[in-house]
């Protein structure tokens, strides 16, 4: 039995941790040390040119960077978790344009905040052991196997393993750590979420939104009644789409990187500036940030009113053109009520409408609209909606969703920003209570299998082969379903298939996902790639003792899998990544 449980919130903005002693519901959260928040510190992390010691994290990258540090080849990483979910697995540093392996990056992280919780715990328990520490890090529902699978590989690499993890319920979505929180939160009306109830979480943060249909059963059970939806609809965008909308058009860079080439090509013609080197550009691109971090929480009163911001570090860069020129040009082509004012021409501040970030908020509020939109249609019995993360804070958001869905009661837990924070440790108390997961997708495997003229008809004959062994014809690149799209996966949902393998030594298992509840071939359209897994079992067989049964474990939030040999019993355990990266 763990003595402690960690919760590790890893978000696109901000990461925390929390504990608790014996299993217990009182929950500590977690501080760092010289950071000047009590629940999360930014997700940023400045690391030495390889990659090997770690020089700040959270806050501590601001000093860093403002004591002009950034001088050594330090690298500074941020927004990390978005990259994941679009599926990029190596990452540009903020100050670098070459690319570095994500894992190695968010193993980092991790390896910071196992220190610092080490630190706390042995404070208050001089004798606990590491391995009475059980791990439990969030990670968002709509993630697909392949991000969930690097961060697993992270957590290895920082040492969060060891001989007891349970590695199919290590990762908890955050939606559904939430909902437990929500659960215990007295702020909440219980009388919406009371067993019989459903509910959905919309889960707002900064780099996705991420939503969940529950419904409450007897017992301390919840059930999934639809499969996790939701997209890019984080407060970050709003940051990106500000860069891409509106500096981009006003002076063609949406991105320190593309400012920095710049900066060294004009550099390299002995062209001159007001600033010495990178290090010093950075800072003022740093401080532009910071700014337009601060325009987004907005309230209503500021719907009709502007903002400055301080552009001059774009002057350098605009030798031959007038900073009159380039206001009249942006105007010309920006969107509809987005044109902007000089307000002092000599340092280049501009005066830009309050008008920008409203429709940027309202565009990523008609996205998640549609969304939860799309789970009242299909589940009947909806009559509340539970907000939680740092996003659902604005005002003008929550403001659209309740005159979008008057019918439905608006909650938010008494503090939205700590609900995934405690609900991971509540996750790791009692992960079973999420009794049953809904599949967002049709996942299965290549095989070869037996020519079906009903199930096969309107297959190209090109797939139709002899089994001149078996008898048989047999139809190549084959997707042997395990998991349909809309199916229900109670916990502990185990397959088990037999296979027989031409070759002697190696199995090769491709995995596959697709929307398509019933894919017929791999290389149908909309199939994707997940994972390429090869099992050695360690010598050559003869043909006759080629029999195996692989047996997946899908009931988690995360699937193990192990391979058994019929004819010596041999078991193989194998982690399923679902990733070719690494």
């Amino acid at each position: 039995m763990s003595v402690v449980i960690v919760g590790i919130d890893f978000g696109s903005s901000g990461t925390g941790y929390s504990y608790s002693y014996n299993n217990s519901d009182e929950i500590e959260l977690g501080k760092f040390p010289d950071q000047n928040t009590e629940i999360k510190v930014p997700t940023n992390i400045i690391l030495d040119s390889d990659l090997k010691t770690i020089k700040a994290f959270g806050e501590k990258c601001n000093n860093y960077i403002d004591g002009h540090q950034l001088m050594n080849g330090e690298l500074y990483f941020k927004r990390i978790k978005m990259n994941l979910y679009y599926n990029i697995f190596f990452i540009k540093p903020e100050n670098d344009s070459r690319v570095y392996p994500i894992v190695d990056v968010i193993a980092k992280i991790f390896e910071y905040i196992k220190e610092e919780v080490l630190k706390t715990i042995h404070y208050n328990k001089p004798n606990l052991r590491e391995e009475q520490i059980k791990w439990v890090v969030t990670v968002p529902a709509i993630w697909n196997l392949v991000q969930k699978g690097i961060m697993i590989q992270a957590c290895e690499k920082a040492g969060l393993f060891n001989q007891y993890t349970d590695r199919s319920n290590f990762l908890a979505l955050e939606p559904e750590a939430a909902s437990l929180y929500c659960l215990k939160d007295k702020f909440i009306d219980p009388n919406y979420i009371k067993p019989g109830k459903s509910y959905i979480i919309c889960d707002l943060g900064g780099g996705t939104g991420d939503i969940v249909t529950h419904y409450n059963k007897k017992n301390d059970c919840i059930d999934e009644k639809y499969y996790p939806i939701g997209g890019p609809y984080g407060s970050d965008e709003i940051d990106k789409d500000f860069y891409n909308k509106v500096f981009n058009i006003l002076f063609g860079f949406n991105s320190f990187n593309s400012l920095k080439e710049k900066f060294n090509y004009l550099r390299n013609n002995n062209t001159e500036f007001s600033w010495n080197d990178e290090d010093e550009l950075y800072i003022e691109w740093k401080k532009l940030q910071d700014e337009i971090q601060k325009k987004k929480k907005i309230t209503e009163d500021l719907r009709e009113k502007s903002f400055f911001l301080n552009c001059q570090i774009f002057k350098d860069f605009m030798k031959d053109i007038t900073l009159e020129n380039l206001v009249d040009n942006y105007n010309k082509s920006c969107e509809k009520g987005w044109q902007i004012k000089i307000h002092n021409k000599k340092r280049w501040i501009l005066m830009f409408p309050y008008k920008i970030i409203f429709d940027l908020i309202y565009k990523q509020a008609e996205l998640i609209s549609a969304q939860i939109s799309e789970i009242i249609q299909k589940v009947s019995d909806i009559e509340s909606i539970l907000y939680v993360g740092g996003y659902c804070s604005n005002e003008v958001l929550i403001k659209y969703f309740k005159e979008k869905f008057k019918n439905l009661c608006h909650l938010k837990p008494s503090n939205p920003e700590k609900a995934i924070l405690k609900g991971a440790v509540l996750f790791g108390i009692n992960p079973n209570i999420i009794n049953l997961r809904i599949s967002a997708y049709t996942i299965g495997f290549n095989c070869d299998e037996d020519w079906d003229e009903i199930k096969h008809a309107g297959i190209d004959k090109k797939y139709q082969y002899y089994d001149a062994i078996n008898g048989k014809f047999k139809c190549k690149d084959s997707f042997h379903i395990l998991i349909k799209k809309g199916q229900e996966i109670p916990q502990d949902y185990t397959i088990t298939e037999s296979f027989f393998t031409m070759n002697s030594r190696i199995i090769i298992l491709k995995f596959f996902k697709t929307l398509n509840p019933n894919p017929v071939l791999f290389t149908e359209e909309g199939v994707e790639l997940i994972g390429n897994e090869q099992l050695d079992l360690g010598r050559d067989f003869n043909l006759e003792d080629r029999n195996f049964n692989i047996i997946l474990k899908f009931g988690g939030t995360f699937y193990d899998a192990k391979c058994i040999h019929e004819k010596s019993g041999k078991v193989l355990k194998f982690p399923l990544y679902f990733n070719n990266s690494y």
